[in-house]
């Protein structure tokens, strides 16, 4: 409880309640996350997928999800954000529930692709959520404090679901629908509705202050948002060969005990956001964001470079720690640099957008690195993935350039009656 401790408390007094039950929601929605770490493996050793097939369902799924954060953006900030998550919550859990009935029969894969849409459509609301909680100089340690918690439970249900997917599949399914409907109660009882800032007030910045327009009118007037977009999108096709390279890697690298090895990343990938979240967080605290992604993508580049010349299980562990402290970096800043250059009364947009077009990177990931593999082997995979992180990190120490910019917006701006 360390960690929790320097995250949530300081000279800036203590982390709201709200925030407290948000962390306890990502904690067992984290910890019952069973089904889709382990969906690759579930593809190719359970169904029967090739690899090349596999990325293509893969990217196929996450190209689905898409789809769903740009209108998850828009349903939050239009029928309020607590209940929209709710209800897609207990829908994803739902098909879980269903997925654990029928087994392994071929259209559970379509069904699981249908549940990651449905909770990928909650993402940027739940993020704009926690922008309408909390105070600008606090969301640092807010974002910090929950993907903390988040990793908490991540560094457990792995561990579990290791078990699970070579014993006993169909408890992996349910399992996951018991932690998304138990969240989507405490969502709905515990939590109050903070509602959505649609007229100006004079404690919000000036650059979050609620505009007229829709989305794309939004990004027309702050062109950074298109910039910075660009730049996750690259993070994101490099980060996601964590769930679909390094699971093939490993199989080709360890044969049998892949899987067992690959649970075991999870959980050090979870330990060390434990550990490490909180001496990052306050050894760059009081750099730009932007700044601060730079140096996640110099990490993402070293530790997934390092699986190059990975020979043993032990050195594989050593770069899983190195590329999560750029997790830890990168996942800290990135809602903070979102909520700094979005209206209030398009948070959930904002984030919807940003999030889909990251998500490219995400679809793009299985689907090349797929190909790469089929025609080049996953061992040289790493350093074209790594090439990539040092191109990301040049594009955002330029945008840190520009990142103090605020754009003249008092005439878009909302009149208090309106």
């Amino acid at each position: 409880m360390i960690g929790l401790m320097k995250i949530s408390t300081g000279s800036r007094g203590k982390i709201d309640r709200s925030i407290k039950i948000l962390l306890i929601v990502r904690l067992i929605n984290s910890m019952g996350n069973f089904v889709f770490p382990f969906l690759t493996m579930l593809l190719t050793i359970k169904l029967g997928y090739s690899k090349a097939s596999a990325g293509v369902f893969m990217s196929v799924i996450s190209l689905l999800g898409g789809v769903g954060v740009l209108s998850g953006g828009k349903l939050g900030d239009t029928f309020g954000r607590k209940r929209t998550i709710a209800v897609l919550q207990v829908t994803a859990s739902a098909i879980m529930a269903a997925c654990a009935l029928l087994g392994l029969v071929p259209v559970v894969p379509f069904l699981i692709a249908g549940a990651y849409v449905l909770l990928q459509a909650s993402w940027p609301i739940f993020n704009a959520l926690v922008a309408d909680l909390t105070a600008p100089k606090d969301r640092k340690r807010s974002y910090a404090l929950l993907y903390w918690g988040n990793n908490i439970g991540f560094s457990i249900g792995p561990l579990m679901a290791g078990y699970l997917f070579s014993n006993h599949t169909e408890l992996m399914f349910m399992g996951n629908a018991v932690s998304l409907l138990i969240v989507s109660i405490l969502l709905s009882t515990a939590l109050g509705n903070p509602g959505i800032k649609t007229n100006p007030t004079n404690d919000t910045p000036d650059n979050e202050q609620p505009e007229t327009g829709s989305l794309l009118t939004i990004l027309r007037r702050r062109p950074l948002l298109w910039a910075f977009a660009g730049t996750n999108l690259l993070l994101q096709f490099v980060y996601s060969q964590q769930m679909f390279g390094l699971p093939i890697f490993l199989n080709e690298t360890l044969g049998t005990s892949g899987p067992t090895v690959y649970g075991t990343v999870m959980t050090t990938n979870g330990l060390t956001v434990v550990l490490c979240t909180a001496p990052l967080t306050a050894l760059l605290g009081k750099r730009r964001p932007s700044a601060n992604l730079a140096i996640a993508a110099l990490l993402y580049a070293l530790g997934f470079g390092m699986l190059f010349l990975a020979v043993h299980p032990l050195w594989v562990l050593f770069s899983t720690i190195v590329w999560t402290w750029g997790e830890i970096v990168s996942a800290t800043n990135i809602q903070v640099f979102i909520a700094a250059h979005s209206p209030s009364s398009h948070r959930g947009r904002v984030n919807g957008f940003i999030s889909w077009v990251s998500g490219l990177g995400a679809a793009g990931a299985p689907l090349l690195g797929g190909a790469f593999v089929e025609h080049f082997g996953s061992r040289t995979l790493w350093p074209f993935v790594s090439v990539l992180a040092v191109v990301a990190g040049f594009l955002l120490l330029r945008i840190a350039r520009y990142d103090g910019f605020r754009p003249p917006l008092d005439q878009f701006r909302k009149p208090p009656n309106a």
